[in-house]
């Protein structure tokens, strides 16, 4: 049986001449002190772009990469799909369901080494989940065009907007959690 070789993301930018040495060496220093992934070091010193970072990871992990402007990210037209997954779980993790397959819900996100919330999302949706990469952006832009866009005003003066974060999910986790154990 042959083991596939696993390179490390660094590695794979040098390989296909995204960066150079110095490069990698400055975002690893500055991951080292900073905590931030070297990704994301790499796009804040432009030495990427997201698109580029979305595409090597891609092949790294290898998942398919979707994009907003080529339409690769369009939903379903059915209301019931978009009942998959919470709007607001959608709108704070920057998630999108793309499609349903029996058990099997294909999902859109920027990180799909995020096992927390791979397994929130699975959870939530009673299926298993099938990640596709895609930016940031790209999220921001596909999920407003399948959900609208969001009037942060009115929510403040309803009394309904909470600051996007990482805690509801968590929470959910952890109801999901003593629920199981009763």
């Amino acid at each position: 049986m042959a083991v596939k070789a696993y390179l490390r993301l660094g590695d794979i930018l040098l390989k296909e001449r995204l960066i150079t040495d110095a490069q990698l060496q400055q975002a690893v220093q500055i991951q080292k002190d900073s905590g931030k992934r070297l990704g994301e070091v790499l796009i804040d010193l432009h030495h990427v772009t997201d698109v580029q970072l979305a595409e090597v990871l891609g092949r790294q992990l290898g998942l398919p990469y979707r994009s907003f402007s080529k339409g690769e990210m369009v939903q379903p037209n059915d209301p019931s799909f978009k009942k998959s997954l919470p709007e607001e779980v959608i709108r704070k993790e920057l998630v999108l369901p793309l499609k349903r397959d029996q058990d099997l819900l294909t999902v859109a996100l920027a990180d799909p080494l995020d096992l927390l919330l791979m397994d929130n999302l699975r959870k939530m949706s009673g299926c298993k989940i099938a990640p596709v990469i895609a930016t940031k952006s790209d999220l921001a832009e596909a999920i407003e065009a399948a959900y609208g866009k969001r009037d942060l005003l009115k929510e403040v003066v309803a009394g309904t907007y909470s600051k996007p974060s990482r805690t509801p999910v968590s929470s959910l986790n952890q109801v999901e959690i003593l629920e199981e154990g009763k």
